[in-house]
């Protein structure tokens, strides 16, 4: 598996690397957005200095570790957002036909390198959190906000899945799982902030207070519970996500050949 992960990796790295300057470009852009992002808060952070009870130090913490973890995302599994594409152009029998699990086959389909930009003003931010008192400063700390990051990549995952997955129902051109790139500001800042039905989804239903709230107080603060409600999110998100692709996929998917 990990040799089939690194040949993936390699060829798609390999197909970009071609248009250097485009690649460059794209890298450059990604990175651009977040910065945007990161000085919109700051300018925020200005007129509130806190925001729910929390300093300045454990919002930056907040963001960077939500755009850690959607970097991540974009790097290696953004291919989620390709169902519909592969089942309105007959592509999805290839998957089917291999002995490999669909959805890996799917994520080891492309990569998306660009998003490398935005990974590296993550780190930055994260970096700028740990020098106001609120981030990892140890080794030990950093590995585990990395693991963490990955479980916030893997709920942004199930998200995408499950709303690309709707494509087998609807369709049609349109792609619900871009929304995962929009709703992701909801786990930049604290849950208690919203109101408490919104609260309630981000907290279970569509766990983003995984990505960027429960991280924070883990790593901050040091609440262990955190930890344990952010690896119960990420399995159950990945266990839902996985079984509504195989459902629609049994009951909706029609062969190219049919």
């Amino acid at each position: 598996m990990i040799r089939t992960i690194f040949i993936s990796a390699m060829l798609n790295f390999k197909s970009r690397i071609i248009y250097r300057w485009d690649f460059l470009a794209a890298i450059g852009v990604k990175g651009l957005e977040t910065v945007v992002s990161y000085l919109l808060l700051n300018f925020l952070l200005a007129k509130v200095p806190l925001i729910a009870g929390y300093d300045r130090g454990h919002v930056i913490l907040m963001f960077g570790l939500t755009e850690l973890a959607f970097a991540l995302w974009h790097c290696f599994f953004i291919n989620s957002l390709s169902i519909g594409s592969y089942v309105r152009e007959g592509q999805m029998d290839r998957f089917l036909l291999r002995p490999m699990n669909p959805v890996i086959q799917i994520i080891l389909d492309g990569f998306d390198e660009d998003g490398w930009g935005g990974l590296a003003v993550a780190i930055a931010t994260v970096a700028l959190a740990a020098n106001l008192g609120a981030g990892p400063t140890s080794v030990s700390e950093w590995c585990c906000a990395s693991l963490i990051a990955f479980c916030g990549a893997l709920i942004f995952f199930s998200i995408s899945l499950t709303l690309s997955s709707l494509s087998l129902w609807s369709q049609t051109q349109g792609n619900l799982g871009l929304v995962v790139m929009d709703i992701r500001v909801f786990a930049r800042f604290p849950s208690t902030i919203y109101p408490g039905w919104l609260r309630a989804i981000v907290s279970s239903i569509v766990p983003l207070a995984a990505c960027g709230y429960w991280p924070a107080l883990f790593i901050a603060d040091k609440q262990v519970e955190c930890a344990v409600w952010i690896v119960l999110a990420t399995a159950s998100s990945l266990a839902l996500s996985t079984i509504i692709f195989n459902e629609l996929m049994r009951r909706l998917y029609e062969s190219s050949g049919t």
